[in-house]
């Protein structure tokens, strides 16, 4: 399918991932739903992509199904038909272990590897452009959890 000016967007997750795609999408002219349970973030994040587009901003929990539902609704009522999804939202703790770290390997790890490697793979095709916007050595790493990584990775294109 192709995404063209005039359709709707709905994506979970208003920060980070999620509002990343949310302006992609704004800037090519596509009406967005955003949703979110931090309402702080998500009426900053409405605020900025009203600039540029329709925007619905909708307080939702995504474990909650009948919230969900109802929230497919308002957008629709809102915004039209939805014709683009995006499950961009962060579902809470799991208290298991991942990561392969000790006894325990994630029987999706393969999955989430193909699914990264998707993302990436699309990010850097259809933003050529996609560079750091700091040095490397500026890149502010985790150093206080088990699992390494970035607090943010700031980019410019």
């Amino acid at each position: 399918m192709d995404i063209s000016a005039g359709m709707t967007a709905f994506i979970t997750g208003g920060s980070q991932i999620g509002l990343g795609i949310a302006r992609a999408l704004a800037r090519q002219g596509l009406k967005v739903a955003l949703a979110d349970i931090d309402t702080a973030a998500l009426a900053q994040a409405a605020e900025e992509l009203a600039s540029v587009t329709e925007v619905a901003a909708i307080e939702l929990d995504v474990r909650d199904r009948a919230a969900f539902a109802n929230a497919a609704d308002q957008v629709e009522r809102r915004l039209g038909t939805v014709s683009v999804l995006v499950n961009n939202a962060e579902r809470g703790a799991r208290h298991h272990v991942a990561f392969g770290f000790g006894p325990h390997h994630c029987l999706g790890q393969n999955l989430a590897r193909m699914e990264l490697q998707i993302v990436f793979d699309t990010l850097f095709r259809r933003v050529p452009s996609l560079e750091l916007a700091v040095d490397v050595d500026e890149l502010p790493f985790k150093d206080d959890a088990n699992i390494y990584g970035l607090y943010q990775l700031p980019v410019a294109w």
